[in-house]
């Protein structure tokens, strides 16, 4: 392999909370607690929807919402390719329907499928909604089949196999838009030992209109997905991102590292720790983390 470039970075987080926004993730911390990595919790599985008869589950929501961004550069006869790099104004509303369905467990194994739609109802002006991130690259209302996947999920270990919302420190479903990404992959995760925890994966494809370098509305091979240049996607060839990870959490001290590795585009090392207390009626958090991603190419 051939080292074309390196990026690191070293962080120094401190903060004081309440509580933190919860997510599917791997964490070593017991199932059905928060963990402390400053956003997620473990991707256990909970029995969360509307029991419709023998262990059965119903869920989903609605989301709704008027996006503006405002760049000084209305589309039309006054579009300057000058003015915030071409970018152009853009709104609409939206409405984003979501509904899963999940099996019984039977011996730890289960099944989920959850099918999401976006659309504007045909009311929106398309020339403004070039950087709504949204629709896809047809600029059409869509559907998708966000999450299809067979786990089992019993005795500390936990395998899954299809697409799913996974959360991880570099690669997740960064839910916090109209949409969340979401991979087509396969992982292991084994939390036998108390506060311990180890996985192994292989991220395929993923769809994603906000995160997604291809066109998110459908399912693209990670290599495609990545903000690479099209030269770059090709020589990796459709590629997927294999990944491994530890992560060791007793509540107060929090420690995880992280590698993934993309054929013939990059090598990325995430390790972060956390030391997480309270005092005085206050929880606080103290944290440091490094990233460094090498560039890696075999010509």
């Amino acid at each position: 392999m051939k080292l074309s470039g390196s990026f690191a970075a070293i962080a120094l987080l401190v903060s004081t909370s309440t509580g933190v926004m919860a997510s599917e993730k791997p964490d070593a911390s017991e199932a059905g607690t928060l963990s402390q990595d400053h956003a997620y919790e473990p991707p256990v599985h909970v029995n969360h929807g509307l029991n419709i008869g023998a262990g059965w589950l119903i869920s989903g929501d609605l989301r709704t919402g008027w996006l503006q961004y405002d760049y000084g550069n209305p589309p039309g006869h006054d579009y300057d390719p000058n003015i915030n790099r071409g970018h152009t104004d853009s709104r609409g509303f939206y409405v984003i329907p979501k509904v899963s369905v999940t099996t019984p467990t039977l011996a730890g194994f289960y099944a989920k499928v959850t099918g999401v739609g976006a659309t504007d109802f045909g009311i929106n002006d398309p020339d403004y909604e070039s950087r709504n991130f949204v629709f896809g690259h047809s600029g059409d209302s869509y559907a998708i089949l966000q999450e299809a996947h067979i786990a089992y999920d019993a005795k500390g270990n936990r395998v899954m196999v299809g697409a799913e919302e996974l959360t991880t420190p570099m690669i997740d479903a960064d839910d916090w838009y109209m949409l969340a990404n979401t991979f087509q992959m396969a992982y292991y995760v084994n939390t036998m030992l108390e506060s311990n925890m180890f996985t192994v994966g292989y991220f395929y494809k993923m769809a994603g209109v906000w995160d997604s370098g291809a066109d998110g509305a459908h399912y693209h091979s990670m290599s495609d997905a990545s903000f690479v240049s099209q030269q770059d996607k090709d020589n990796a060839d459709d590629s997927g991102i294999i990944y491994g990870a530890y992560q060791f959490n007793n509540g107060t001290h929090n420690f995880q590292v992280w590698n993934y590795y993309a054929e013939e585009l990059y090598n990325t090392l995430f390790a972060q720790y956390d030391f997480t207390n309270s005092a005085g009626g206050f929880n606080y958090d103290f944290g440091l983390q490094f990233i460094i991603m090498i560039l890696v190419s075999s010509s």
